[in-house]
């Protein structure tokens, strides 16, 4: 874990940490989005919090494994976006993954990295092949050396698919993955199908399954499909929670209009995810 992290200290005082993931996204399908304008991207919002940016804005910078180029770009992000960010490479929930993503943001100011896991019966199988229990064991194994090969950078796990994932169990896994040194724990909505209301349960089920709670915090965990008008409510509909010590439920901020993730497609095709967009001002959501 990085000597200090300035985004655990945000989430431990109780204040909004943002996940960007539009770059990531764009990664997905192919680097849609160029080197140079991910840092004037990252640059922005952080601006938005002044010298405070890398407290309150993690960066997903790219997904190095993807291809070459969109490791350069994930690289030339973190060199040149930190200081106003805490630039973020993803990865696979594999050691090679891991040592890839590492390389790509040493070096950088409050640099992190965020492993992917699995977390629900339909996710584990489309990615990994495997049953929940055991892809969110070998993600532990991976948080594990994650952490030790780490040097000053901040591991961060991503729960894919959280509210369908069976909450007892994933509370379980967060919690040991936390005390294996992850600097926050995502549970991402992943199908975007998650409300108000189910966020409370998500929140009330997977803390309970962690245990004792020693901080507060009015975070929430989102797609970048979600806009800001449903960001809200969920915000406050997650206030409350934060397990012990220095967890997040950080939210993907909606600077950028929503893109298509391949772990949706890889689960579930008929579920599309939803956006309250300019829709909205018609009289509801719309489907992209």
């Amino acid at each position: 874990m990085a000597a200090v992290d300035v985004v655990r200290e945000s989430a431990r005082a109780g204040r909004v940490v943002f996940f960007e993931e539009s770059a990531r996204d764009g990664a997905q399908a192919k680097t849609l989005m160029s080197a140079g304008f991910r840092v004037r991207l990252a640059r922005e919002q952080g601006a938005v919090f002044g010298a405070d940016g890398p407290r309150h804005v993690v960066f997903a910078a790219g997904f190095p494994s993807v291809c070459a180029q969109e490791f350069e770009a994930t690289r030339q992000v973190a060199l040149e976006a930190q200081g106003s960010v805490s630039p973020a490479a993803i990865c696979r929930g594999t050691v090679q993954d891991v040592r890839l993503a590492l390389s790509a943001v040493r070096g950088a100011v409050h640099a992190r990295v965020m492993v992917i896991v699995a977390a629900s019966e339909a996710t584990a199988r489309a990615l990994v092949h495997s049953d929940a229990r055991k892809a969110l064991a070998d993600g532990l194994d991976v948080v594990k050396e994650a952490v030790d090969l780490a040097d000053g950078v901040a591991v961060d796990v991503c729960l894919v698919d959280a509210p369908r994932a069976d909450h007892a169990l994933i509370g379980e896994y967060a919690g040991a993955m936390t005390a294996q040194g992850a600097g926050t724990i995502v549970l991402a909505d992943t199908v975007g199908d998650l409300l108000p209301g189910q966020t409370r349960t998500l929140f009330q089920q997977v803390t309970a399954g962690a245990g004792r709670m020693r901080y507060s915090s009015r975070t929430c965990t989102t797609t970048s499909a979600w806009a800001w008008p449903t960001r809200w409510p969920r915000w406050r509909a997650g206030s409350g929670w934060l397990p012990a010590p220095g967890w997040a439920w950080p939210s993907a901020a909606a600077w950028w209009p929503p893109s298509s993730c391949s772990f949706c497609s890889a689960t579930t095709r008929s579920r599309p995810h939803r956006s309250w967009g300019p829709a909205a001002s018609r009289g509801g959501p719309r489907r992209i």
